[in-house]
């Protein structure tokens, strides 16, 4: 089902950037930085809609692959599932190793809680994560400080949330966040 018009207001069907002109006042960290300096890593990837109510998996796999330079290109134009049936995390797993990416699951903390240290960590050493909500995926393409910044095929790119929106977004099940090498 591919919405238009008011009704596509009503639901927050956006393609706008929700960047803020000089909203990044930080850098990569660099190695062996005072420990003052402030987590960081920001990534600048292609935004992909998701053009039907249940293709956000499929989206985040074609704006990953994009980042990583691969050639893909999801059939969003055309909804290839009936309209209640999305995507799981190991179809997305299975789409990105087709592509040639070699996909793997974050360890997620005990505590249900990313630390701005420990996401910077991740996203530093394998670039934009895809992360699964309560029955949607999202893009994670950055942090600094304590929010984070999110491709959300459905909403907008570039959106910002708190640390702690991101936390209570996560579905905090096995293989919630997919992170992709070379």
């Amino acid at each position: 089902m591919r919405l238009k018009g008011p009704i596509a207001k009503l639901f927050s069907f956006s393609s706008r950037d929700h960047a803020r002109p000089g909203q990044f006042i930080s850098g990569p960290i660099p190695p062996g930085a005072p420990s003052h300096v402030h987590p960081y890593a920001r990534f600048t990837v292609p935004f992909v809609h998701q053009g039907h109510v249940n293709l956000c998996g499929d989206a985040c796999v074609e704006m990953l692959l994009a980042f990583k330079g691969r050639p893909y290109r999801a059939k969003l134009r055309k909804n290839p599932r009936g309209i209640v049936e999305g995507s799981n995390t190991d179809e997305l797993s299975e789409w990105l190793a087709e592509a040639g990416v070699r996909v793997y699951s974050l360890p997620l903390p005990h505590d249900r809680r990313w630390t701005p240290q420990l996401l910077a960590a991740f996203l530093q050493k394998s670039g934009p994560i895809i992360c699964q909500g309560s029955m949607h995926f999202v893009l994670l393409t950055g942090i600094h400080e304590g929010h984070v910044f999110i491709h959300d095929p459905w909403r907008g790119q570039n959106l910002t949330y708190t640390l702690d929106e991101f936390n209570r977004f996560l579905a905090w099940v096995p293989d919630c966040m997919l992170a992709a090498s070379a």
